[in-house]
């Protein structure tokens, strides 16, 4: 009887170690589970990405993410060029040899050099921009055909008529689209630039007939406020021929603020040119070292 019960309580031992073993073995398996799969409702870290089996989007990465390490400068070293950095076209009309070479020196390929009939030779001098023959009211007398064929020789393309005379309308556009028919035959650009006061009055009209106009702003720059009278006639031209480019003049020596300094035509040359298509400089023949100046912060 001892015996068989020792016998049987022996088999029971085993038996409960083989019972717990198991239960101990399958706590285990399930606490390594438990540390992978949070329960149902647990908020997930902040730094996890999940993706379902079937979801192949890979995340964007936003712009503002720094794919490339960023440069420091070395001590002393400046990041960025100094200067006015003009990025928009420049054009100025010349009196003199000495005036190409100022262009050629800070001029870039979509610059505007212009000439009038009497200095159109100056041109065969120009190493860089764009080639322009303009005429005024002193040059009414000459025959266009023959200066126009010799001026495209020279590798012109731009034609401008500076019209400052006191006319009517009618014969303002008259005159206008006379010289927009040259043009035309030419191959030519088409730029007009009537008085700042016609263009005020009658820029509607004007508008119609060339491919650019210019704007006189230099009656302006005597004024508290350039920017805001510029930008209005910009505005109204804008509206009345979305198309038309716009040249905005700024002279180193307006006449009604002749003492001007190199820096402060700079600084409203600034504040235009992203309204512009293109800065014109209009500098006097005795002006051009200031022409220089100015020419050369801009493009610095």
């Amino acid at each position: 009887m001892y015996s068989s019960c020792r016998r049987i309580n022996s088999a029971g031992k085993y038996m409960l170690l083989w019972v717990i073993a198991t239960l101990v073995l399958s706590g285990f398996v399930g606490c390594t589970n438990f540390k992978t799969q949070p329960p149902a409702g647990s908020p997930i870290p902040p730094t996890a990405t999940l993706l379902s089996p079937t979801d192949t989007t890979i995340p964007s990465i936003s712009a503002t993410s720094t794919l490339m390490p960023t440069i420091t400068p070395e001590s002393g070293e400046s990041p960025t060029p100094t200067g006015a950095g003009l990025k928009i076209p420049i054009g100025i009309g010349i009196w003199a040899a000495d005036d190409v070479a100022i262009f050629n020196k800070y001029a870039q390929p979509q610059d505007v050099i212009a000439a009038r009939p009497p200095y159109l030779d100056y041109l065969k001098q120009v190493e860089i921009g764009r080639k322009m023959l303009n005429f005024n009211p002193k040059d009414e007398g000459t025959d266009r055909g023959p200066v126009i064929e010799q001026a495209k020789a020279m590798g012109v393309e731009i034609l401008g008529y500076n019209l400052e005379a006191a006319l009517p309308l009618d014969q303002y556009i008259q005159k206008e689209t006379e010289a927009q028919e040259a043009a035309a035959q030419a191959n030519f650009f088409f730029v007009f630039g009537p008085t700042l006061g016609n263009l005020l009055k009658n820029f509607d009209t004007y508008v119609q007939y060339a491919d650019a106009i210019i704007v006189q702003s230099q009656r302006f720059q005597a004024t508290a406020d350039y920017l805001e009278q510029t930008s209005q006639i910009i505005s109204d031209i804008r509206q009345a021929n979305p198309k038309i480019e716009i040249w905005v003049q700024v002279s180193v020596n307006p006449p009604e603020n002749p003492n001007i300094s190199p820096d402060q035509v700079v600084s409203e040359i600034q504040s235009i040119a992203d309204q512009a298509d293109l800065i014109w400089i209009f500098f006097a023949p005795k002006m051009a070292p200031a022409m220089e100046e100015v020419l050369q912060k801009l493009r610095q």
